[in-house]
């Protein structure tokens, strides 16, 4: 029998850090409200903005630990044993020894549910409860033998809000997150579009790196805010009630999965928006943001929704009633079955620590230590491919030679250990000079194309990858694992992405020797195992450059700038090579699009009002080309104090450039 959790008190030991990530303090700040006792661990976070959290919260705070301390450690710290520890994915390395055999029942929250799976796969079976907010996830796993993964969803968890709600509204769409391109590929392409609509005069305001009350007062100040998730499948995020809270409409793309709500449903038309394609959005931003009666309507219901119906403590309440306070009692004896079921056993639990502290947190030094706590590790093939991803060259070159001679002479080579070599070799090349580099990886590449990917298994192809690579790569290797099983589709399926790095960084390399031919024929051979990648194509298209392939390159750069978004370093090399082939029109007209799509002044939004200049110039229009200039050297003064973003010296060579192309244009103005 559970008891409420309106009558009960808990003791919970929480793995956080600070300041906490805002959409998951919910939970810590819920737990005190409830009347349960909360303490708090956890490493220095490295996201948000802790002065203004700390002026916020000023009674929040964390005790630092070891990255590696035992539960026992924590508990007597913490006064003696908790009621249940709460793992919430701190933003730093921690990562408690003991887990399997903890005392009390144990909640892990892990939210990187996409880019960190292959990480992540081999922590969620030490706690006995692991929490998702999508449904299809929950249900995913547990067809792979993850029992205790339950859905709840935190999208209405916000506990923020912003300083005044003003009646006037000057932003009509407004949009806070990630804007990384390669991290929020698709997102970013809706983003694209948003900020198109300013040519319409729509007031767009598209941001990164605002945060907690700031964040909310944009949303104050914005009638519309924009939701569209980051990773995977489509769904809410936490932005949806952070905007609720602010009294804007929030306009989303239409969830593909929404659940772990309870019996508290958003309603379509009632408290949000949803869309199904870019026209439909727009469209409902033209409508709502001149329509103030209907859009004030649906955003006054959905403000009333998260404060009155469902406000965000009761959805605390009820994750605790629901599902944490549900465990059941033989908790210890569910969890060791599991392991079991897993294969874990000591020498697994050092690999899963090992890989969490070098893939996850970059923790090095506490890796190896794990990894040499396995018995045996020096001839341990799997152990010694883990161990030579913990010492780098530049850290301990003698044994990361070790470690590589042991497993070409064990005849233990595989997959893994020539990719994580790759990645090493490629990322140091300028150190490890070209041509050695080149040399290295061909052999490597080479080596790797004799394999046949179902001759192995486990940790040989799937265990821990090196994360000296591109994010796009990092990003393959971990939706591998989400999309697949373990098994021989999942094997082959990291084949082909080392595979497909192999021949990337050999295109890189030949393109650096200027040997063009070579890096067009492994830039054509990456393409085929990725085909919409506009990186890889704008690199193809400039090795066809100087080849002299000039119209191919053209088609490669066209081809390049609309598979990427925000792809601004392949806009302007279009526009430079449109600009030198007589394309003046489509030079004006892309460049007039990669400013109207900027998400901030730096150094490359000012090459493109260069760009646009000159095109203008070209063209024989010197009055557009003055407007330009006018615009550019405007908004140039205007952030010429130098910022991160544009330092004062490259403000003062913007400035030099614009002066020459003024003098050029009054002289060709006769």
């Amino acid at each position: 029998m559970t008891v409420s959790s309106a009558s009960r008190r808990d003791r919970v030991v929480l793995l956080h850090c600070y300041p906490p990530t805002p959409c998951l303090y919910p939970f810590e700040k819920g737990l005190r409200e409830l009347g349960h006792e909360v303490i708090a661990f956890g490493p220095a976070g490295m996201y948000g903005d802790s002065s203004q959290f700390q002026a916020l919260e000023p009674d929040c705070h964390y005790t630092a630990v070891p990255a590696a301390i035992s539960v026992d450690e924590l508990f007597d710290l913490a006064g003696g044993q908790p009621d249940w520890l709460l793992y919430l994915q701190p933003n730093g390395a921690l990562l408690p020894r003991g887990l399997r055999d903890c005392p009390v029942p144990t909640v892990g929250w892990l939210t990187e549910e996409y880019k960190s799976a292959d990480v992540d796969q081999g922590l969620y079976y030490y706690f006995d409860l692991a929490p998702t907010p999508f449904p299809q996830i929950a249900r995913m796993y547990h067809d792979r033998g993850y029992d205790h993964r339950v859905c709840f969803n935190f999208t209405g968890c916000n506990w923020l809000q912003p300083d005044v709600n003003p009646d006037e509204r000057p932003i009509d769409v407004a949009f806070v997150g990630m804007t990384n391109p390669v991290l929020s590929r698709d997102r970013c392409r809706e983003l694209e579009k948003l900020l198109r609509l300013r040519q319409f005069g729509i007031n767009v305001a598209v941001r990164n790196g605002v945060f907690l009350r700031d964040m909310l007062n944009l949303y104050a100040q914005s009638k519309i805010v924009f939701q569209h998730s980051g990773q995977g499948d489509n769904n809410l995020t936490y932005r949806v009630s952070e905007a609720m809270s602010a009294g804007a409409l929030v306009l989303a793309r239409r969830p593909e999965h929404v659940g772990g709500m309870g019996d508290h449903p958003l309603v379509e038309g009632k408290h949000i928006v949803y869309y199904d394609d870019f026209d439909e959005a727009e469209a409902l931003i033209r409508h709502y943001s001149t329509h103030e009666d209907e859009r004030r309507a649906i955003a006054d219901e959905a403000t009333r929704y998260i404060e009155q119906e469902y406000p965000w403590v009761s959805q605390i309440e009820w994750f605790l009633d629901e599902f944490v306070h549900r465990i059941p009692e033989d908790f210890l004896e569910r969890r060791h079955d599991r392991l079991a079921r897993f294969g874990v056993d000591e020498r697994r639990e050092l690999m899963d620590y090992a890989r969490y502290f070098v893939v996850s947190v970059g923790h090095d030094t506490q890796a190896r230590s794990l990894v040499e706590e396995i018995p045996n590790w020096e001839t341990d093939a799997d152990a010694r491919i883990l161990h030579g991803l913990c010492c780098p060259v530049d850290m301990d070159p003698d044994a990361y030679q070790d470690d590589i001679d042991f497993i070409a002479d064990a005849g233990a080579e595989c997959p893994l250990s020539l990719y994580n070599h790759a990645a090493l070799v490629f990322s140091g090349r300028e150190e490890f000079w070209y041509k050695l580099a080149l040399e290295e990886l061909l052999s490597l590449g080479r080596r790797l194309e004799a394999m046949d990917p179902d001759d192995f298994e486990g940790v040989a192809i799937d265990g821990a990858a090196s994360t000296a690579t591109s994010l796009r790569e990092r990003l393959e290797v971990a939706r591998a694992h989400f999309d697949l099983p373990p098994g021989r589709e999942r094997g082959r399926r990291l084949y082909s992405i080392y595979s497909w790095y192999m021949e990337t960084s050999i295109g890189t390399l030949h393109s650096d020797l200027e040997q063009w031919e070579l890096a067009i024929t492994r830039f054509e051979k990456a393409l085929e195992f990725t085909p919409d990648d506009g990186y890889i194509m704008a690199d193809l298209g400039r090795a066809l450059l100087r080849a002299g392939r000039t119209e191919d390159a053209l088609e490669l750069a066209r081809a390049a700038v609309k598979a990427e978004p925000f792809f601004t370093g392949g806009r302007l090399g279009l526009g430079t090579l449109l600009l030198a082939t007589g394309n003046v029109g489509e030079t004006v007209a892309l460049m007039l699009d990669t400013l109207v799509t900027s998400l901030r002044s730096d150094a490359s939004h000012y090459e493109a009002y260069g760009l646009l200049v000159q095109a203008h110039a070209q063209g024989g229009d010197i009055v557009r080309a003055r407007e330009a200039l006018v615009a550019a050297s405007r908004e140039l003064n205007a952030n010429a104090s130098g910022t991160e973003v544009i330092s004062a010296a490259a403000v003062e060579g913007f400035q030099q450039t614009f002066r020459a192309m003024s003098r050029s244009l009054r002289a060709s103005a006769g």
